[in-house]
């Protein structure tokens, strides 16, 4: 008799475990997606080791464009305040600051998170473009960062940025500092930073010049014709 009540209880594990991976399998793909969607992007990188098919969903295109359009709908900004150089005020209603390194971003309430860049003297692009900052100098190499996962990559000096060092070394500093765009092909769904400045001041015989980085090839290119009049 014990033994069959023993068996019995078994088989009905058995079958509890089999009804919940049933259930499991069974949930639609699209029912798992719109719970994905409304999980912060730190969450979603732990999620992407639950499975293979997971991982493949959490790093799709279409699925990143809905989380990230599901947070905007959501009606916080993507990042509060962002402080660069030495003086970082750390709690302005008390009147006092707090040093920070000059290669530091901290970022507000909303992503708690701090942001170590590569290189110092850094200036931010105006804005985020889905959730990237781009941070630039006419001297060093510019970085886009993604407080949200830390990632950041920079890319190489542009021919603009050369001109800039070439008349430094020639201790002629009478050049305009153009400030870097940059935006997202809507169409090709890429990120580009882009340079457009006046040629003459720098001795070349277009009226504008403009360049553009080319994330694929890591390489700035060339857009021809550029503006066909002078930027103000």
């Amino acid at each position: 008799m014990l033994l069959k009540r023993h068996c019995s209880s078994d088989q009905n594990k058995t079958v509890k475990r089999h009804r919940r991976s049933s259930e499991a399998v069974l949930l639609p793909l699209h029912v798992v997606e719109l719970m994905l969607e409304r999980l912060p992007v730190k969450s979603l990188l732990r999620f992407k080791s639950v499975s293979n098919k997971w991982k493949s969903t959490i790093e799709s295109r279409c699925f990143q464009d809905q989380q990230f359009l599901r947070r905007k709908q959501s009606g916080g900004p993507d990042v509060l305040c962002v402080a660069i150089g030495d003086d970082l005020y750390n709690n302005i209603n008390q009147g006092y600051y707090e040093a920070a390194p000059r290669d530091t971003v901290m970022l507000g309430s909303s992503v708690v998170s701090k942001v170590r860049l590569p290189i110092t003297n850094m200036m931010l692009c105006h804005g985020s473009c889905d959730g990237l900052l781009c941070s630039y100098c006419s001297y060093t190499p510019s970085v886009v960062i993604n407080p949200a996962t830390r990632w950041q990559r920079s890319f190489p000096l542009s021919n603009f940025q050369q001109l800039c060092i070439d008349m430094v070394d020639k201790n002629q500093y009478e050049f305009p500092m153009h400030k870097l765009g940059f935006g997202k092909d809507k169409f090709r769904g890429t990120y580009k930073p882009v340079w457009l400045y006046n040629s003459s001041k720098f001795g070349l015989e277009n009226v504008t010049t403009c360049e553009v980085f080319d994330f694929s090839k890591n390489a700035w290119r060339y857009i021809v014709p550029a503006s066909h009049y002078k930027i103000n």
